[in-house]
């Protein structure tokens, strides 16, 4: 089934599909499917669904890179290839998406858990970096 998408419940849709603003959407939208958030992102579970973010994060690198830009504004480069470094989705980057409605099914806590933490069992620190990631939430 393909993944399908709505951000015209968000507070700022418009911002959301611009062409600055579209990377990190995206990026936001495939996290729903990665994380098992559920049919829509809402402020009930906008802080569950940072930190299950951070805990991918955490596990397999960000999926998002974003271009580096000199002092002066323009891209660096290296090898005339336009230089990027990874980029953390923050809280703000989920309260932006608050609104968001997907088709994807959602997994509890630790069901959830169990799949993506307990299955990197050799990386058991990471089940603590996700109860820090969920208690600081989306307010931080």
């Amino acid at each position: 089934m393909a993944l399908t998408w709505d951000v015209t419940g968000c507070a700022d849709s418009s911002a959301l599909v611009t062409r600055k603003r579209w990377p990190y959407t995206c990026a936001l939208i495939w996290y729903t499917m990665f994380t098992d958030i559920g049919w829509e992102v809402t402020t009930d579970n906008a802080a569950e669904f940072y930190a299950r973010i951070h805990v991918m994060e955490k596990l397999g690198g960000t999926s998002l890179n974003v271009p580096v830009r000199t002092p002066s504004g323009r891209l660096a480069k290296r090898h005339a290839h336009p230089y990027t470094e990874p980029y953390y989705i923050t809280p703000a980057d989920v309260a932006s998406v608050i609104g968001l409605k997907v088709n994807v099914s959602p997994l509890g806590r630790s069901r959830w858990a169990k799949l993506k933490v307990v299955s990197n069992s050799n990386r058991s620190s990471y089940m603590d970096d996700f109860t820090k990631a969920y208690t600081e939430g989306v307010a931080s």
